[in-house]
Formats: structure tokens, C-alpha cells, sequence
């Protein structure tokens, strides 16, 4: 698979799994506030440090394809 590929693959993966971190962090704000559980503060607090756990992976990758791509001799 080439770097262009599987940086293409791992933006998906992390455009996903931010939009789902966002749902569940909306979700567990509302019930932490408007219903009064306390139980989701740490879910809000989980699904936030998920969706930017995500983010610094494929900043990673994207990263690390730049520094390969520098060192490539021609």
C-alpha cells in the first residue's frame, strides 16, 4: 500500500472515530447536565481524550510519511 493510500485509510479512520467520540461526548454532556447522572462525567471526559487520541495517531503517521518521504534518495 503506498503512503498516499493508507494516509487516505487512516483520515477515514479518524474522521469515523471523531465523529462518533463527538456523538457519544454529546450524548453524556446532555445526561450529565439535563438528567442529572453523574455517572457520565467520565464518559464525556473518555470520549474527548478518544477523538484526540485519534487525531495525534494519524498526525503521527502523517508525520513519520513526511520524514520517509525526505529521506527517499534519488
Amino acid at each position: 500500500m503506498s503512503a498516499a493510500a493508507s494516509l487516505k485509510r487512516r483520515f477515514a479512520v479518524m474522521v469515523a472515530v471523531n465523529v462518533l467520540c463527538a456523538l457519544v461526548a454529546i450524548g453524556a454532556i446532555f445526561g450529565y447536565v439535563a438528567r442529572d447522572v453523574a455517572a457520565l462525567g467520565p464518559v464525556f471526559v473518555a470520549a474527548v481524550g478518544a477523538g484526540v487520541a485519534a487525531q495525534v495517531w494519524f498526525i503521527v503517521a502523517f508525520a513519520r510519511a513526511g520524514a520517509a518521504a525526505k529521506t527517499v534518495k534519488v
